[in-house]
């Protein structure tokens, strides 16, 4: 039996294969004899990929109750356009030719559509074959003389265990074939991603009675319409598609970037909102910018976009004047990104209202993560007329908004008063000047403490 099902299983990738292949050169025997071209042509093999996930989702979509019609008037749709193609632009002919072929493959590969059983865990309604499917006469013969999507009859009661879907990665074209089963993990990924916001999908997992998903954050933008074929969307739930998520075991979306970790797919959008590999948000704090990206990237767009000024070195020494300090309400100014020990800081100075009292601060902050981020200190001093304040502390990672590091008054605070008198004159200019400097900890190891690293 279990035979027999990977033979069922083998048909339907060989169908959707031959589907691809003979699709693509049917689109490019249009273009030819339109005389009509277009820069890139679609490859065979992403179209064998397109033909796979559209066959396995037409099957999914078999679950809802009343699908079985609109099969056909579908495929009326396709002989249309078949009959009617000469008014149609070259490229949508390709695309129905490809939709009409793998229409057309589904009877080659059995008689899977009109028996009911299960099949990788979705129900077939048990309707009868109401007609033929008849496409181009010389793809119609290839395709029934060819030995490779041969008929197989279908199996009554196929056990559970049978059917279920493997929890393992294809590897790409060319490589060994991936294991009995109709969707590899990685082929179901994609299924499970929002054609809208191309985000993996959680429940509630939507779908249109077309059977296109999309998640429930999408489905309120697009005013409860399917973006694909704009049917109204109503209130039905994938639940086969969860219900296949939760036996998914992914790699974090960061792969590419190091993360060596695999998740079950539930869990995995938690890791990823915290993963160590995840790309670093811009940490100008004048705006609210959406840029992510690694350091030097970040590094780059400062300077480029936004201006920043950059410095070299370990010491700073800055002056903040403001001719008329009252104004400065709730500002925020990042100052300067300093480059020392091959990392990279940013030192902020905002101004804002601490209870009733006005007030100035300043802090620097890593570009890094927080573990690299202890390594590190560094220290503000403030002063004027015999007088300073010094602040000491350890640099918080950019991982940390620079409002999170506000609202913690993680760095050196000075009340507006205060900075007017060491302004000097009268009062009525801000003349403030700040010094600083960031030194590295090192571990002495014959006495077993933390040595300060000063750069020179």
């Amino acid at each position: 039996m279990a035979s027999k099902l990977h033979q069922l299983r083998s048909k339907a990738v060989q169908a959707s294969e031959f589907v691809a292949k003979h699709g693509c050169a049917y689109y490019k025997e249009l273009l030819e004899k339109n005389k009509q071209h277009i820069v890139q042509p679609p490859t065979v093999e992403k179209c064998q990929e397109l033909s796979k996930q559209l066959f396995y989702t037409r099957l999914a979509s078999y679950s809802i109750p009343g699908r079985y019609e609109s099969f056909w008037k579908e495929l009326d749709g396709v002989k249309h356009i078949w009959t009617n193609r000469e008014d149609l632009k070259i490229e949508d002919a390709g695309i129905a030719a490809l939709f009409g072929l793998e229409l057309y493959a589904w009877f080659c590969v059995g008689e899977i559509v009109g028996r009911g059983f299960t099949f990788t865990g979705y129900y077939l309604e048990n309707e009868e074959r109401t007609g033929e499917v008849r496409g181009p006469e010389y793809l119609a013969a290839g395709c029934m003389e060819s030995d490779s999507i041969e008929c197989v009859s279908s199996i009554d009661g196929i056990d559970e265990e049978a059917t279920s879907l493997p929890h393992h990665s294809a590897k790409s074209h060319g490589g060994a074939a991936p294991p009995a089963g109709i969707v590899p993990s990685t082929s179901v990924h994609e299924l499970l991603e929002c054609p809208v916001c191309t985000n993996s999908m959680y429940p509630p997992i939507h779908q249109c009675q077309n059977g296109h998903t999309l998640c429930s954050t999408c489905k309120t933008r697009v005013h409860n319409r399917c973006p694909t074929c704009r049917q109204e969307l109503g209130d039905i739930r994938c639940l086969a598609l969860e219900k296949v998520a939760e036996s998914l075991e992914l790699p974090c979306k960061y792969y590419s970037l190091g993360c060596p970790e695999i998740f079950p797919y539930y869990s995995k959008l938690k890791h990823e909102s915290q993963c160590n590999y995840r790309p670093y948000s811009c940490p100008y704090a004048g705006s609210e910018c959406s840029v992510v990206g690694d350091i030097p990237f970040l590094v780059t767009h400062l300077r480029d976009d936004h201006k920043v000024d950059m410095h070299t070195g370990c010491t700073f020494n800055h002056r903040y004047v403001k001719s008329n300090p009252r104004e400065v309400e709730n500002a925020t100014w990042m100052l300067t990104v300093f480059n020392c020990f091959g990392q990279y800081f940013c030192l902020h100075f905002e101004a804002f209202q601490l209870g009733m009292a006005p007030v100035y601060m300043a802090f620097l902050r890593f570009m890094g993560d927080e573990n690299e981020a202890r390594n590190f200190s560094y220290s503000l001093e403030v002063g004027a007329n015999g007088r300073k304040l010094i602040w000491e502390g350890t640099p918080r990672s950019i991982r940390d908004s620079h409002r999170k590091v506000r609202d913690s008054h993680d760095g050196l605070i000075i009340q507006r008063n205060m900075a007017l008198f060491f302004s000097g004159g009268e009062r009525k200019e801000l003349k403030l000047r700040v010094t600083g400097r960031i030194w590295k900890e090192q571990q002495n190891n014959d006495a077993g403490v933390c040595m300060p690293n000063l750069c020179s």
